[in-house]
């Protein structure tokens, strides 16, 4: 008996763990569940034949009934073939006839046929490019020896076409995928045949070319210079260049290089885009007032991109720098990179002043983290923000600053002038303020009436769940608001002021794509229900088709992520679904897997535990 186990043991033992690591991760609990019950007899090191085969008839009974498994990805074809592997083996070893091993055979059949037709599938509409196979029919639709005859029959050219593509494609399927063919069945070709998916592709070519992508290969299309090295760039022809890629690595340019590249710059008479990246190169206030300089002469540029990270850049550099872009009447995008400079209060209320003399200014992207702005700064920055008239997106980060409530209410006065935005971002990563500022900030939103892109980050920021709540509760009124994302981690948040944030939240009607970052607060303190209500809430969201939900560090208990699961599941228009949860025991994660796969749209959906990462 102690021969057979340890023949056994060592023949199957190996198999079934890696069969049981690779479902965790294609997330088959059921199959998980079963497996894990045979490993534990292994550990225990009681070997009883009954039980083993009772257990692995249960497993044989759920690898045979599979019928919707979606077999698409190469990850799931390998585990399912390991899992047969090892089934058919427990087989021959635990003698349990062969009607159940031919049953397993003709499963495993199934589940190859299925797998190399949606890689069929996959290839043909990812890999295989539009163009390509329209210039394919095009060749051997004339060439046909039944192009003529339909002709002669009365058949018109489009009509001879559609008839035609039928046996095209299949010739062309069996050029392009001759090493499956023989392992699949025809049908499964006219299954894609009935989907119409070539159809779609060719005969919705034109309407494919629409204008956002005519848009983008014109701008791939149009001359764009990068360099990384200055010598390059002075050895450029400076008079042709319209759109200007100069990116520096670090601490490769002196107080002499930056002279250079000043003066080379103002002979580029016809740029309208310039790129200028500049991080790490100990630039101070002198340089960036020559740097000042040369860009107040260009007066065609259109977008303008200055990166100076990590630099010495004090409060005269960063005045200079506004009053000089403030010449530039034909500016319509800026993204300024401040990031690790000493700009401070003045600095940046200068810039803000200047800046709002840009009457063509519509996307303003500031980083001024790390840079020690206090409440005056945000306060005066937010007073200038009050005449920026035509913004439309807005980008401002004040991570690592100590800008407090008043610089937060007086940036939320100058936002509520801005009534043409309709895309904002807001970082207030580690500021502190009180509750009511998170209240104040969201009426101040309220006045963008065309607001559809809203993301916010009070990530330590002690507004505590009063604040959350307040904050979604003035959301309901922005009625345009398609894609928000709000990140209020480490504020103290329970499950009460969870539920309704949810409940306020599901009042967006318009609402599609919801990104909630709620780590490291309390909603499992008080069990289960914490959870159970947010995912309640949630579901309720009438347009919701996105939701990327983080709960790490809540103290969520088995229950609640069961409850999480069954409640999200009610969701009848979720069709993509990121979730972030403390990895706390397998039961747990197994009935959340189970209770998501019942989503009726749920067409993609990854659980992430930050222990472990991706499962």
């Amino acid at each position: 008996m102690l021969h057979f186990y340890t023949f056994f043991s060592q023949q199957i033992g190996f198999y079934l763990l890696q069969a049981y690591v690779l479902i965790l991760r294609i997330r088959f609990p059921f199959f998980a569940y079963q497996i894990y019950e045979i490993l534990f007899i292994f550990l225990i090191q009681k070997i009883n034949l009954k039980i083993i085969s009772k257990q692995i008839n249960q497993l044989i009974n759920q690898f045979l009934i599979l019928q919707k498994i979606n077999c698409s990805t190469k990850e799931t074809y390998i585990a399912l073939s390991i899992i047969f592997q090892v089934l058919l083996y427990l087989i021959d070893i635990l003698c349990l006839g062969k009607c159940r091993k031919s049953q397993l055979i003709q499963q495993q059949k199934n589940i190859q046929n299925k797998y190399y037709y949606y890689l069929i599938q996959q290839v043909y509409c990812v890999q295989v490019s539009v163009e390509k196979f329209n210039q394919y029919n095009t060749k051997r639709i004339y060439k046909n020896k039944h192009y003529y005859q339909l002709i002669q029959q009365g058949y018109c050219v489009q009509q001879v076409q559609k008839i035609l593509t039928n046996i095209i494609i299949k010739e062309y399927l069996k050029s392009y995928f001759n090493k499956y063919l023989n392992l699949l069945n025809s049908n499964y070709i006219n299954q894609i045949i009935n989907q119409k998916l070539i159809f779609r592709k060719i005969y919705n070519f034109k309407l494919q070319a629409s204008k956002q992508e005519r848009k983008k290969i014109k701008m791939k299309s149009q001359k764009k210079n990068i360099f990384v090295n200055l010598e390059d760039f002075q050895n450029s022809l400076l008079s042709s260049n319209t759109h200007l890629e100069i990116s520096l690595n670090p601490r490769s340019i002196d107080k002499q290089g930056m002279s250079n590249l000043n003066s080379t710059l103002v002979k580029c008479v016809n740029l309208q885009v310039l790129d200028l990246q500049l991080k790490d190169n100990s630039i101070g206030d002198y340089q960036v007032s020559d740097l000042s300089q040369a860009l107040a002469k260009m007066t065609n540029l259109s977008a303008l991109v200055l990166g100076l990270q990590k630099n010495n850049i004090l409060e005269n550099g960063a005045s200079n720098l506004g009053c000089a872009i403030a010449n530039l009447s034909n500016l319509s995008t800026l993204k300024l990179d401040f990031q690790d400079n000493l700009i401070g209060d003045k600095g940046l209320s200068i810039l803000g002043f200047s800046l709002a003399k840009c009457a063509n200014l519509s996307n303003f992207q500031l980083n001024v983290n790390y840079n020690q702005i206090s409440e005056y700064g945000a306060s005066e920055f937010g007073s200038a923000l009050a005449k920026f008239s035509n913004l439309s997106t807005l980008v401002l980060d004040f991570t690592y600053n100590q800008i407090g409530t008043q610089g937060l209410l007086n940036l939320g006065s100058g936002l509520a002038q801005c009534t043409n935005i309709s895309v904002l971002k807001l970082n207030f990563f580690y500021n502190q303020f009180k509750t009511y500022a998170a209240e104040e900030l969201g009426y101040s939103l309220q006045k963008c009436t065309n607001l559809q892109f809203l993301s916010l980050d009070f990530t330590d920021s002690r507004i505590g769940g009063q604040g959350a709540l307040d904050l979604a509760f003035s959301l309901e009124m922005c009625t345009k608001l398609k894609v928000l994302e709000l990140k209020m981690n480490g504020n103290q948040i329970d499950g009460k002021s969870a539920k309704q944030l949810g409940l306020s939240l599901s009042k967006c009607s318009n609402l599609s794509d919801l990104t909630l970052d709620l780590g490291q607060n309390k909603i499992g303190r008080n069990g289960s229900i914490g959870a159970q209500n947010l995912a309640c809430a949630l579901a309720k969201c009438a347009n919701l088709k996105k939701l990327t939900l983080n709960l790490k560090r809540n103290e969520i208990n088995c229950k609640g992520l069961q409850e999480l699961g069954s409640n999200l599941a009610k969701s009848p228009y979720i069709s993509t679904l990121y979730l972030q949860v403390q990895q706390d025991n397998f039961f747990g994660e197994s009935k959340l897997r189970v209770n998501l796969i019942k989503m009726k749209r749920l067409i993609k959906f990854e659980i992430f535990y930050y222990d472990y990462g991706f499962l």
